[in-house]
């Protein structure tokens, strides 16, 4: 009984210390809201022109949401996505191009949301992870919005 008790002390006590010497990880909030983003997307006048004007340039990812998980950008792994005015784009991957296409902006017409001509889509190549859905501009942020076809929402912010 006596070696019960010392056996089961030492185990909340290594329990205890585990517990506390254990460092958090510091957990980043989601800043992907579909329906703040097609309010603010909303709040402006898009055609496809526009859209296409808006997306030139080169934009690094920050967040992707898919329905069981998320992940955020880490300073280990850079991606980037450029869209050229000649209808190139390229996706690199700390600094290593990954993938490389022809894009243009197609509309989308109707979706989850119902029919709303006033949002787009990319017509790429291939299919693409990071670039599929519904694109939602915000100010200097992208959001490709998959999630209504149970795809991924994909978060970029434009670089300067």
């Amino acid at each position: 009984m006596l070696l019960e008790i010392i056996l089961i002390t030492g185990a909340i006590a290594t329990l205890l210390t585990l517990t506390i010497s254990c460092k958090k990880e510091s957990t980043k909030e989601s800043q992907i809201s579909v329906p703040n983003f097609l309010d603010c997307y909303h709040s402006q006048t898009w055609d496809s022109t526009f859209v296409a004007n808006k997306l030139i340039g080169t934009w690094k990812w920050k967040e992707q949401s898919c329905m069981n998980s998320n992940r955020m950008a880490g300073d280990n792994n850079v991606v980037k996505v450029t869209f050229k005015s000649t209808g190139i784009f390229a996706i690199t991957e700390n600094s290593n191009v990954v993938k490389l296409g022809n894009w243009k902006i197609k509309m989308e017409g109707s979706n989850f949301w119902g029919i709303d001509s006033t949002l787009f889509e990319l017509e790429i190549d291939e299919p693409n992870n990071f670039l599929n859905g519904v694109i939602l501009l915000c100010g200097n942020q992208v959001l490709f919005s998959g999630s209504y076809a149970d795809g991924c929402n994909t978060l970029f912010d434009k670089e300067e």
